[in-house]
């Protein structure tokens, strides 16, 4: 996996070469740092503008993809103009968007008695809470002490095993319940890339997209041929799909910022081509 910033030149010719630009951005972990508790993660007011000033660009898409719900991410952003990705896709609003998957109402029942039954089992256990997100639910350990994670483990996996509709999925000091379908984030950019950009989106658009979990990776494998993906992560010594890295959140909004001015400039120049074949 390459450093992002060594390869400006290489990015800068996929990009110029495209008509549209599409910014997919995972939130926690990519545009804020990862916190003890997830309402703690604010976005702070200079990333919120330099969003704002992204999604303002001509013939540019902003989207945010997040395991958050479609109203909790979109309450914690709050740019009118973005288009919104809750719950690892299950949710997405925003741009004339709205989509939701199919048996919803069945798998918010779901998720809501196994997140009643998880709070009663694990109540008694420091550090680790239930977050009940509507259509997925997610099991939080990070401030739980180390011998007690393999109890949470041994009290979650036998209880997500019960029930048919949901499944379990492994992130970072957290294990997320989903509905139990094929679906993820890379199918939720897919449908987003469609809709907004066409179905020759990969041929009229530069997609750009920067996430740092597990859950990203479909995104990634989505994109290895036809975007340009980055992982955040200070050592990235797993495996990815993503072809380049960032080290941290402020790497993300430094190259965000360098993305805008550059597609910023490639809009002042065609406008002044035009102008000056007249």
């Amino acid at each position: 996996m390459l450093k992002l910033f060594e390869e400006y030149q290489q990015i800068e010719k996929k990009i110029l070469g495209k008509k549209l630009l599409f910014i997919g951005l995972d939130y926690d972990g990519t545009l804020t740092p990862i916190v003890s508790y997830p309402d703690h993660a604010r976005l702070p007011q200079n990333t919120k503008s330099l969003l704002t000033d992204l999604s303002d660009l001509p013939n540019t898409f902003v989207c945010i993809i997040s395991g958050r719900s479609y109203g909790d991410i979109r309450k914690k952003v709050g740019i009118k103009k973005i288009i919104y990705v809750g719950n690892h896709g299950m949710e997405i609003k925003g741009g004339g968007l709205s989509f939701s998957v199919k048996n919803s109402k069945k798998y918010k029942e779901e998720v809501n008695k196994i997140c009643r039954n998880l709070t009663q089992r694990l109540r008694e256990i420091r550090g680790v809470w239930v977050e009940n997100k509507g259509l997925t639910a997610s099991v939080h350990y990070r401030l739980a002490d180390s011998e007690d994670v393999q109890k949470v483990k041994q009290i979650v996996f036998p209880i997500i095993k019960t029930c048919k509709e949901l499944k379990l999925r492994r992130g970072k000091k957290v294990w997320e319940i989903r509905p139990k379908i094929d679906w993820n984030k890379g199918k939720a950019v897919q449908y987003v890339l469609k809709r907004s950009v066409g179905e020759n989106w990969k041929r009229k658009s530069a997609v750009v997209y920067v996430g740092d979990d597990q859950t990203d990776e479909d995104v990634f494998s989505l994109l290895k041929q036809h975007g340009i993906t980055a992982l955040v992560s200070r050592k990235p010594s797993h495996i990815s799909n993503a072809q380049y890295f960032l080290a941290h959140p402020q790497e993300v909004i430094n190259f965000l910022r360098w993305l805008g001015n550059l597609w910023e400039d490639k809009d002042a120049k065609t406008k002044s081509a035009g102008k000056d074949s007249f």
